[in-house]
């Protein structure tokens, strides 16, 4: 966590939200694509506060967050705000976007008194405590331990192992698995079709989804939404690319398991993510591994799906109590 304390004061606008309750945080999950805003009172989050912004639109983070404070009386003295990349002592940098978010700058624009900064996994892995029926369970395997392990799958790829401690207070620890070199197995996985990838966001990212599913089954989808329509319209394409794609991730999943031990579950996020487990490209796959490892044949943890898109904010929501 990086954080920046000074003393400020933000103007007023004409144009308010109409808020029930008096915030005194402000959250903000910023993602490769899109970035959600919200405000916080306590330890939740003011729905009617939630906004979602395109990236695109926005030369920065620093312009995205001005048109939302435009809609305010005031700003929260206090941000927690998470971002895909990588965090130093000053700043995140976006690993898919030339953006910077640097709290130093957001104090003197903005007014805040603390700013903290977190990776965007990290802020999932604060949620999992929080959530309840915000999670559904994709494979039933085994739960033997209080270590888990986030998966995003979204315009990027990305870990967080997470521990929960005897009252379920959060340790999260970042990382940037999202750019490490593939492992023999998913590159010999891959190796027949016209495509080769090097990274492991080259394979599970939203453009490495993209790119295997075209080199897998010839369709000529311009974006994942598009693969995703075809998919649900085409059985067969389904299968094709179902049973690539599916393995793919097994592999993944075997291969988290035994550097994480994540016997508290592997909670999947994200949009790619949702599309590629709610197409249930995993279960049959993950049972033709069920054999003698390492781990013994039962190697599998629980495997889930985090399903709302701004559970990130919940989790930011907790971690300045």
């Amino acid at each position: 966590m990086v954080f920046v304390r000074a003393m400020s004061i933000f103007g007023t606008s004409e144009k308010t939200l109409r808020i029930p309750l008096e915030p005194d945080r402000l959250v903000a999950d910023v993602g490769g694509t899109n970035t959600r805003v919200a405000l916080v009172q306590g330890a939740r989050v003011i729905d009617s506060s939630v906004r979602s912004f395109s990236n695109g639109a926005y030369s920065s983070f620093d312009a995205l967050l001005a048109e939302f404070a435009s809609g305010l009386p005031a700003m929260p003295k206090v941000a927690a705000i998470s971002a895909a990349g990588p965090k130093s002592a000053t700043e995140i940098r976006l690993t898919n976007r030339d953006w910077a978010i640097i709290p130093r700058v957001l104090v003197e624009t903005f007014g805040f008194e603390d700013v903290g900064l977190f990776n965007d996994l990290e802020a999932l892995g604060h949620s999992l405590p929080h959530l309840g029926d915000g999670i559904s369970t994709v494979y039933r395997g085994q739960k033997s331990g209080v270590q888990s392990l986030v998966v995003g799958i979204g315009t990027g790829f990305n870990v967080c192992p997470v521990t929960l401690d005897p009252q379920g207070r959060c340790t999260t620890f970042i990382s940037e698995m999202g750019h490490m070199a593939l492992p023999s197995d998913l590159c010999a996985k891959l190796s027949n079709l016209a495509f080769t990838p090097k990274t492991f966001e080259d394979v599970f990212s939203g453009r490495g989804y993209l790119d295997v599913f075209r080199a897998a089954t010839g369709a000529p989808a311009m974006d994942v939404h598009e693969a995703t329509r075809l998919l649900k319209s085409d059985e067969q394409l389904a299968l094709t690319f179902g049973q690539v794609y599916g393995s793919c991730l097994a592999l993944l999943v075997r291969n988290l398991t035994p550097c994480f031990l994540p016997y508290g579950g592997i909670y999947f996020a994200g949009s790619v993510a949702r599309s590629a487990l709610g197409a249930g490209f995993i279960a049959q796959e993950l049972d033709q591994l069920r054999t003698p490892e390492v781990l013994g044949a039962n190697w599998v943890p629980d495997i889930h799906m985090i399903e709302p898109d701004d559970a990130a904010l919940g989790g930011l929501a907790t971690v300045f109590i």
